[in-house]
C-alpha cells in the first residue's frame, strides 16, 4: 500500500496541468499527527488543490490513534475541497469515525491477474506446474508471494535453490536473499554470526511489538540488545538490506512483514 500511495503521489505531483499540491505524511515517521503536518489556510489560496496522503494510519500507537483520527477528521471537515487519501490495514475497517471517508480495498490477485504475470516468463509452464503441484496457490494471491515464487522457480530451474513450500519458508527465503546481498557487499562476514543475528532481530521485533512501535532510536536499539555492540553492529551494518535506518535516523525493518514474521 505504501508503494501504491507513493506512486499515486508521484503521478499527481508530475501532472502537466499543475492542478494540485501534494502532501505526503507517513505515520511511522510522524507518529503523532497534528495540524502542523497538514496544509494550512494559506495553502488553499495558491490556486492549487491540496491533496494529502497519510500512509499507514494503523501504524499509529494505541495512545495516538484516537488523536490522529480526530486530527484527520477535523481537517476534512474544515477543508472540504482538500483531497485526502489514507492507507490503512483492515484494523479500522468498521470504525465509525472513518465514515467520512470512502473506503477502497486492495483485493487479492485474481486467477487472471496471476496468469497474466506468469505468462510473460519463458519458463511459465514450470511455474504453473509448481503452483498446481504444491499447496502454494494462496501465496500467489499477493504480489510479494507471487513474485517470490516466480523468482524461486527461476532459480530452481538453474538448480540454485529449493522452492519454498509454504509462507514461512517463503519469508525465510526472502531473508536469505538479503543475506546473499549482504555477503556480496561484506566478504568478511562470518557465517556463524547469522544465527546470532537472527536471534537479535527476533528480540528487536518482540520489543517493537510489545512497545507498539514501528521504529527504534539508537538508544532503544542498544537497550533491546542489552548493549551488545557486536550484535548492534551486525544488525545495523551487515543487515542493512533488511534492517534499515530511515531519514530521521530511526531503525526499522525494511518491510513490516519481516517484523511480523
Amino acid at each position: 500500500k505504501s508503494f501504491e500511495l507513493q506512486h499515486y503521489a508521484h503521478v499527481l505531483t508530475n501532472k502537466d496541468e499543475g492542478e494540485v499540491s501534494v502532501w505526503y505524511v507517513a505515520i511511522k515517521d510522524t507518529p503523532k499527527l497534528t495540524s502542523a503536518d497538514l496544509p494550512e489556510d494559506d495553502d488553499f489560496r495558491t490556486g492549487y488543490r491540496p491533496v494529502v496522503f497519510v500512509d499507514g494510519l494503523d501504524e499509529s500507537s494505541v495512545r495516538d490513534i484516537d488523536a490522529n483520527i480526530q486530527t484527520l477528521k477535523d481537517f476534512a471537515l474544515a477543508h472540504p475541497t482538500a483531497g485526502i487519501v489514507i492507507s490503512c490495514r483492515e484494523t479500522y475497517k468498521f470504525d465509525s469515525r472513518l465514515d467520512l471517508f470512502t473506503p477502497l480495498y486492495f483485493e487479492d490477485l485474481t486467477s487472471a491477474d496471476i496468469e497474466k504475470y506468469i505468462s510473460q516468463f519463458e519458463y511459465a509452464d514450470k511455474i504453473r506446474e509448481y503452483i498446481t503441484g504444491q499447496d502454494v496457490y494462496e501465496l500467489c494471491k499477493t504480489p510479494i508471494g507471487l513474485k517470490g515464487i516466480v523468482e524461486f522457480v527461476r532459480k530452481h530451474t538453474m538448480r540454485e535453490v529449493e522452492i519454498p513450500r509454504n509462507q514461512v519458508q517463503l519469508y525465510e527465503s526472502l531473508v536469505y536473499n538479503r543475506r546473499v546481498c549482504m555477503r556480496e557487499a561484506n566478504k568478511e562476514v562470518i557465517e556463524g554470526y547469522f544465527k546470532k543475528t537472527d536471534e537479535a532481530l527476533s528480540k528487536i521485533a518482540i520489543v517493537m511489538v510489545m512497545t507498539d512501535k514501528q521504529t527504534l532510536s539508537a538508544n532503544e536499539l542498544d537497550e533491546a540488545l542489552a548493549s551488545d555492540q557486536t550484535l548492534v553492529s551486525y544488525c545495523t551494518y551487515y543487515y542493512h538490506n533488511l534492517f534499515i535506518q530511515d531519514e530521521k535516523g530511526m531503525w526499522c525493518f525494511e518491510n513490516h512483514a519481516f517484523k511480523e514474521y
